[in-house]
């Protein structure tokens, strides 16, 4: 179960996804209000879904990180792959985060565009993370605490890591709570070093 006394994990693969997160958040935004406004939420959610599985794929991955690759290249590749799902403002958007080199963040984009959504909704998906498997009965008395802490109806995104120990971590936007056994043993190894 989550703990009050969870604190805040410090490692490095959460600043990186922190910083991505805090660069993607204005583009997010961005195209999330420009799709209100043209009331065209589930292209720009469709758009964004093709083109974050074209980012991630691992070809895609080596190219972006190169620095002596092309990244307007990157982005017509992207444009030939989403096609079927490109609009003319979509298709702005995603040129915008080519010229910015920000493409390696699209799946960052997507996800808080996924989160706007949710909130106008007032939902939210919350991802957490376990060394088990949560019966359902957990996973229900954790949605149910979740949803009375955000005040908000909670969709529960669970995944099982061993490496965890015991424990689990739950990420709410960029905050991550950790009351993992992990990442308590880092701390008490932490304090006993200095």
């Amino acid at each position: 179960m989550i703990h009050e006394e969870g604190e805040l994990s410090g490692n490095a693969a959460e600043n990186s996804s922190a910083k991505s997160i805090s660069i993607a958040r204005p583009y997010a935004k961005a195209a999330f209000d420009y799709a209100v406004e043209e009331k065209g939420l589930e292209s720009w959610s469709a758009l964004l879904s093709q083109a974050t599985l074209i980012v991630k794929d691992k070809a895609m991955q080596v190219l972006l990180k190169d620095p002596r690759f092309d990244k307007m290249a990157a982005y017509e590749c992207l444009l030939a792959a989403c096609k079927g799902w490109m609009f003319s403002s979509g298709e702005n958007f995603l040129k915008l985060i080519a010229l910015h080199q920000r493409l390696l963040v699209l799946p960052e984009i997507e996800q808080l565009f996924g989160h706007y959504i949710a909130e106008r909704a007032n939902q939210m998906t919350v991802q957490a993370v376990s060394a088990i498997h949560l019966t359902e009965t957990e996973g229900l008395a954790l949605t149910a605490v979740l949803e009375k802490r955000l005040q908000r109806e909670v969709k529960l995104d669970y995944v099982v890591d061993d490496s965890l120990l015991g424990g689990l971590v739950v990420r709410v936007g960029d905050l991550v709570i950790d009351s993992s056994v992990r990442s308590k043993l880092e701390r008490l190894r932490a304090r006993l070093v200095n």
